[in-house]
């Protein structure tokens, strides 16, 4: 049997995105932001190309058609969800009672190296296992979105995470620069429009590039002559 699919809007950017159904968390596939499903409208669907389709359509005619979405399906989703939501205790500790180091980014790390680093790990996991590890949920969100962009985790899928840094608490970023001038003016050259400075951050960010290489490489291209920018926040090859 397929698993129904709930659509929710992202609260940062308004995009509307999906999740399986009884999901927690996912990644905004639009804006990068971790969402909280329980607590966003919900429309449910019965599989994940129905859902998918809806995506679609509701990112282009708006929230009225999602609105009515949402309330033809408000008892299809009481119906399906168990009334008492998961708790932290109601999922199993690895971390037992092992000493813990005092830095909270230290923290941070060994949660990601014991939960994430073999095997990718469910954000709802993550944010359960939290209070083991002596961290709050809403710090950790920021430092997953720092760390993403150091090029230390990366999302396989939209809800789970998968920690390939080092384990030294060091953030990529910090360790190395890169310099990806040339495959920026490649790309602009070929794009042959202007392009927002955003887009190039979050297209290097999924190959690992930590957001500081990519604004050091636009510098040296802006300072060469080798781009420049029609308009604030966006750049064009010249």
């Amino acid at each position: 049997m397929t698993k129904p699919y709930v659509v929710f809007m992202c609260p940062r950017c308004r995009h509307f995105t999906n999740a399986p159904l009884g999901q927690k968390r996912r990644r905004c596939s639009y804006c990068g932001h971790i969402i909280d499903i329980t607590s966003a409208a919900t429309a449910l669907f019965d599989d994940p190309n129905a859902a998918a389709e809806a995506v679609r359509q509701f990112n282009a005619r708006g929230d009225k058609e999602f609105e009515e979405a949402v309330r033809r399906s408000r008892e299809r989703i009481l119906a399906v969800v168990p009334a008492r939501r998961l708790s932290v205790e109601d999922v199993a500790d690895e971390a037992g009672e092992m000493p813990l180091p005092s830095a909270k980014t230290q923290r941070l790390i060994l949660m990601l190296v014991q939960k994430a680093k073999e095997r990718p790990c469910n954000l709802d996991e993550l944010e359960a296992a939290c209070k083991s590890y002596r961290l709050e949920w809403e710090w950790v969100e920021n430092q997953l979105t720092k760390l993403f962009n150091a090029g230390d985790v990366f999302f396989p899928n939209p809800w789970t995470v998968r920690y390939i840094g080092e384990g030294t608490g060091q953030p990529a970023g910090a360790r190395r620069r890169v310099d990806v001038s040339a495959e920026i003016l490649a790309h602009l050259r070929s794009h042959g429009d202007t392009v927002p400075v955003k887009d190039i951050v979050r297209e290097y960010a999924e190959k690992g590039v930590s957001e500081e290489s990519v604004e050091e490489s636009l510098d040296k291209l802006m300072r060469k002559g080798e781009i420049f920018q029609p308009r604030p926040g966006h750049v064009r090859a010249v």
